[in-house]
């Protein structure tokens, strides 16, 4: 096993781990506490329904005007619960993808450096996102590489980049593309980002691609075209 391979082994299992541990955390510390919204709502209903109707009865108010009162206030706490999960759900969804985009490109650039010295002229940080993009570009890698890069291109992970820039950003092209070739994304079937909403499986689903992708690493990487690469990279500055 040469170096590279040994590199491209220990940074796969290090973010399945990862990946693996901060969705069990994020399920522990906060989805599962939206699992019983309404069973929740219905406590607080009963232990409260008694409580202030005593108190409200000097003012005249019948028990079956209160409870209707209290029915009302019930619905309004259970649509802000809901919307606190929505909240949380995509928030989560967006740290996984970014981490993602962040472990892929630490990744594609110790692959850089492994291949040439060039490489460490690149102000890898101040480009970040430009580089990601220009990593992506198939014509740099050849046939096995470019099988596992296109990845990045499947309909999968576009799907929930669309989901991630519409949460973040609202309006825009991604919005536009989100709302034509998944409008089951929106509540209600309305397409607004304010009904964005998501699924706990999208993230478990989410996390699977990326950790299935960390195992098929291949064992080792050419570049083709590298100093074309460069080039191309140092032009983005």
């Amino acid at each position: 096993m040469t170096l590279l391979s040994k590199i491209n082994y220990f940074i796969a299992n290090l973010h399945i781990d990862e990946n693996n541990f901060l969705l069990e955390q994020s399920k522990k510390k906060a989805i599962d506490n939206f699992n019983n919204i309404d069973a929740e709502i219905e406590e607080y209903a009963r232990n409260t329904l008694g409580k202030y109707y005593d108190e409200s009865a000097s003012y005249d108010e019948d028990e079956s005007q209160f409870r209707e009162a209290k029915i009302d206030e019930c619905v309004d706490l259970r649509e802000a619960l809901e919307e606190t999960r929505r909240g949380l759900l995509l928030s989560t969804l967006s740290t996984f993808f970014h981490k993602f985009e962040k472990d892929f490109t630490k990744w594609a650039f110790q692959i850089l450096n492994a291949n040439t010295e060039l490489s460490k002229e690149l102000k890898f940080y101040e480009y970040k996102d430009k580089y990601y993009n220009l990593l992506n570009k198939s014509d740099f890698f050849n046939s096995s590489e470019t099988a596992i890069l296109q990845f990045l291109y499947s309909n999968h992970v576009e799907k929930y980049r669309l989901i991630v820039n519409v949460y973040k950003h609202g309006k825009g092209s991604s919005f536009e593309s989100l709302s034509k070739s998944y409008p089951e994304y929106f509540k209600d079937g309305i397409t607004s980002p304010e009904n964005l909403i998501i699924e706990e499986i999208d993230i478990v689903n989410f996390v699977k691609s990326i950790n299935d992708f960390w195992l098929q690493l291949p064992k080792e990487i050419d570049i083709k075209n590298l100093d074309k690469l460069i080039k191309a990279i140092k032009k983005l500055k």
